[in-house]
């Protein structure tokens, strides 16, 4: 399904046990499959040159009435391909640098669309609005997104139109602008065909696009609207796009130089307390970054950074910090290093920037001829810790390169990938082959991966890893998809993230999706899925095992339940130990200015803290409310763990509390006041660890790249015993500006 999942509540509880029931219930109403399914509309774009268009939400120049204009869409949730309950037209035309979008959103009582502020990328899953996807290539593998809601406020980002995900990371330049009026509101838009940075694959004659339009109305028990009605019973992502034809296109962008300067000054002051010891430090930065591109035509693009800034503005989302033995993924925020067609990501992930922490520059070109692309990006760090890599000695240049060539065709995409990390005599370089083939309804995606190391000692170490996994969709309800993978102990992918070696892993899962079309129904959607994950040691041993069953209803007034249960276990320090979890979660957005959640979970785990790991039972309860008052919004997360020895004695704690203040000032404007609480405890350990986080932040954004922000930060961490008796006190603030200007 094209749309990213617009409720908040759809991710999905991985839990449970007990699928038998569950199972033989969704096999016995196995549909009968069959029925024609309807065909993706084709567009003709016009070309109006000279057409002037003022971006201010009102459709009403010259233009517009000779734009390519079309009603016909189809409710695709809760119903199947039924009636709207609201008309939406379409308008569209380009000229010799944009493309122009024109929306009619009808409404019967326009006093109800919500009319709720975000900045820019922070739009809540249910928000109200307009959702397009472009994708120049045709290819439909990946495609450019906008979603823009009643009162202008814009997320954009990546959809990938093959396996549904979405990335907010990446954004464009564009102008938008909208209008409530009498009869609904309108939504204009200008896309500058430079800004579009998936290139175009035509040599010559028109251009066919993929294009996608969707309109949600949550208040309308989730109501979508689309463009093209949905085929679920279709693998080909072009079943799930309308095919745009465009022509008298310019074969060189309108612009082929671009500059991103931007300005980072920070005053930074910590304090280290400790019984008998006190130290003070304080740091002043202040650098200038320069990224730029250079485009001479559609399909080419050189870009290149000098000195980026590695820093985080916001906050990071809360993670559990007790229980838990893996490394977190945070995404890549840099300009430079954010690629829409993503061509170094396959099914592994062995390319994750964020592996690349303070580069003095960066390089990157990109190709496109025909259905083959060819893909570089060189940086180079200075003077890189040895201890990152697990070495020792002093500080080294550290050079990163990465080369992909795919070709992207009607049955997939195929691409080879290298990477290269070198550091003195120390190097690890990796080689990968990888496919998405679809065949027969089936879509597979398929990896093959070899990696050499040489890092302490004079040898090198060689290491593979393997990956199938394929999807079949049984009907229009119906899904089975499977995957197995080996990553032997010798592999190594030290530019990507890659956190476990040496095991062996099986997946399968089988999902059923149901959408009554029946009008009044109880029921507005029903998902249901049962699946099993078991992986080895490579010795052949087992290491974790885990089935788990789920329930997903949504209900009249925005209701949506979760229901979830898993059975598993795990061999931890040489032991198996049990894994069992329930969870329940509600959640309700029917009030125009708040909404509410939460979720109980308890079950059986292994207390990874303890000395030795032991058996526990885990309780864990969230709770979150979002307020709305316009322009003012207040977002409150709380969430509360602890797990305990069967025996009864616990083993470890946290709560945790977020709370957070928005005022949106117009457009791209916004002040933002953000508190996080974080208490931790863990019994073996004899620790009590509190910790304080408070950040003030105003920011303007009156583009994708121009930006200017100035903030405050404290930070404090207290490390005491169970007992009171304080150990080490940390204490930071930070004061920071940044400015960013798009040239």
């Amino acid at each position: 399904m094209l749309r990213p999942n617009i409720q908040i509540t759809s991710v999905r509880i991985r839990l449970f046990r007990g699928g038998g029931f569950l199972l033989g219930l969704l096999l016995a109403t196995l549909p009968v499959l069959g029925g024609a399914a309807l065909k993706p509309p084709h567009l003709y774009v016009p070309y109006l040159p000279g057409a002037s268009i003022k971006v201010d939400g009102r459709l009403n120049e010259a233009a517009w009435s000779h734009a390519f204009t079309t009603s016909v869409f189809y409710q695709t949730s809760p119903g199947t391909n039924v009636p709207p309950s609201r008309r939406t037209v379409l308008k569209l035309f380009h000229g010799d640098r944009n493309l122009y979008i024109g929306i009619h959103c009808e409404d019967p009582d326009p006093t109800m669309i919500q009319r709720r502020r975000f900045k820019r990328d922070g739009n809540p899953g249910s928000t109200e609005g307009v959702f397009l996807a472009l994708d120049p290539s045709g290819n439909a593998q990946k495609a450019i997104f906008i979603m823009i809601t009643p009162m202008g406020d814009v997320d954009d980002g990546l959809i990938d139109l093959v396996t549904g995900s979405t990335s907010l990371d990446l954004d464009i330049e564009f102008r938008s602008a909208t209008r409530i009026g009498r009869t609904g509101y309108d939504v204009e838009l200008a896309i500058p065909f430079a800004s579009l940075p998936i290139p175009s694959r035509a040599e010559a004659g028109p251009e066919q696009w993929c294009l996608a339009c969707q309109r949600y109305i949550p208040r309308k028990d989730f109501e979508i609207d689309d463009l093209v009605p949905s085929n679920r019973a279709s693998t080909n992502p072009k079943d799930s796009v309308a095919m745009a034809s465009l022509d008298h296109l310019p074969r060189r962008a309108s612009k082929a130089w671009h500059f991103l300067p931007s300005f980072v000054a920070s005053l930074q002051r910590s304090q280290n307390e400790a019984p008998g010891d006190a130290s003070h430090d304080e740091a002043r930065k202040g650098s200038l970054e320069l990224t730029g591109w250079w485009t001479p035509g559609p399909a080419t693009q050189v870009k290149f950074t000098l000195n980026p800034d590695f820093s985080q503005v916001e906050a990071d989302a809360p993670y559990q910090r007790v229980n838990i033995r893996f490394p977190v993924f945070i995404p890549e925020k840099r300009p430079f290093f954010l690629d829409p067609n993503d061509p170094f990501s396959t099914n592994f992930q062995l390319v994750n920037t964020r592996a690349i922490i303070d580069p003095i520059a960066g390089l990157r070109a990109s190709t496109n001829q025909g259905p083959y692309g060819l893909y570089l990006l060189s940086a180079l760090e200075r003077d890189t810790p040895a201890e990152r890599f697990g070495l020792a000695g002093s500080p080294q240049d550290t050079s990163w390169n990465f080369l992909a060539a795919n070709h992207t065709g009607e049955l997939g995409r195929y691409t080879l990938l290298a990477t290269s990390m070198d550091r003195g005599g120390a190097f690890n370089r990796v080689v990968s082959l990888s496919g998405n083939p679809r065949l027969a309804g089936i879509q597979f995606n398929l990896e093959a991966v070899k990696s050499f190391t040489r890092l302490p000692g004079p040898g090198v170490s060689e290491g593979d890893a393997i990956l199938a996994s394929a999807n079949y969709k049984l009907g229009p309800e119906w899904a089975l998809s499977g995957q197995y993978q080996t990553l032997s102990p010798q592999f190594q992918a030290l530019s990507g993230y890659v956190p476990d070696v040496g095991i062996r892993q099986a997946y399968g899962n089988l999902s059923w999706d149901h959408k009554p079309t029946a009008p009044g129904a109880f029921f507005r959607e029903i998902y249901a899925y049962v699946d099993a994950l078991k992986d080895w040691q490579w010795d052949g041993s087992t290491r974790t095992e885990t089935q788990e069953t789920g329930l997903n209803l949504t209900v009249p007034h925005q209701i949506q339940l979760q229901l979830g249960r898993s059975i598993g276990r795990e061999q931890f320090s040489g032991s198996f130990f049990n894994q069992t979890s329930s969870a329940i979660y509600c959640n309700w957005m029917e009030h125009p200015m708040f909404q509410i959640g939460g979720n109980v979970q308890w079950g059986q785990d292994v207390i990874y803290s303890a000395t030795p790991a032991r058996q526990g039972r885990f309780q864990q309860e969230s709770l979150s409310l979002l307020q709305s008052l316009g322009s003012v919004n207040l977002t409150n997360q709380w969430t509360d763990y602890e797990i305990r020895d069967i025996g009864g004695s616990w083993g470890a704690r946290e709560a945790y509390l977020q709370s957070k203040l928005e005022f949106i000032f117009g457009q791209g404007m916004s002040f933002t006041v953000n508190y996080q609480w974080d208490h931790a405890q863990w019994a073996d350990e004899n620790l009590d660890n509190p910790t304080g986080y408070i950040q003030i932040l105003f920011n303007y954004r009156p583009s994708a790249f121009t930006q200017f922000y100035v903030g405050f930060n404290r930070f404090r961490n207290d490390q005491k015993t169970l007992a009171g008796i304080w150990m080490l006190r940390h204490e930071e603030d930070n004061l920071f500006l940044k400015l960013a200007y798009f040239l």
